[in-house]
């Protein structure tokens, strides 16, 4: 696009960066998120929701959960959709006790945790044999 004179807007990096995640290539998604900025635009939490379901998709829950803490560390606002693709990503890796401790956290944002999040840990939290655990939460 650049070689034919084309400013992409904002929708169109925001598809760039969805295909480039899903491709596994996180450095391009990166820099289509680094074009953002550059024409000055002001991305949107689906920008950020993407990338972070990108590093779990990829199977990078380390570098998802870094991301979340700079992009929080600047000051930027996620929300329920963000929050339940993390904890999402951290339970399809066995990693539900993490999801759980991330869902507790949850209760300073400004949005109560989802019906979806608790059914996520839940799930994951049977799948380990935790029962009781999921129990509880349940009866929470």
């Amino acid at each position: 696009m650049d070689f034919r004179a084309i400013t992409p807007n904002l929708y169109i990096l925001n598809i760039l960066i969805n295909c480039f995640c899903h491709l596994g290539q996180m450095d391009s998604a990166f820099s289509a998120l680094a074009k953002i900025i550059k024409l000055g635009h002001q991305f949107h939490v689906i920008t950020l929701t993407t990338l972070i379901k990108g590093f779990c998709i990829n199977n990078m829950i380390g570098e998802a959960l870094e991301f979340h803490d700079k992009v929080r560390a600047l000051g930027f606002q996620l929300n329920e959709v963000t929050y339940g693709t993390l904890i999402n990503g951290i339970c399809k890796i066995g990693h539900t006790r993490a999801a759980l401790e991330l869902l507790q956290k949850l209760d300073n944002e400004p949005f109560k945790p989802s019906l979806v999040m608790y059914s996520t840990v839940i799930d994951g939290l049977c799948k380990d044999g935790l029962v009781i655990e999921a129990k509880n939460l349940f009866s929470r």
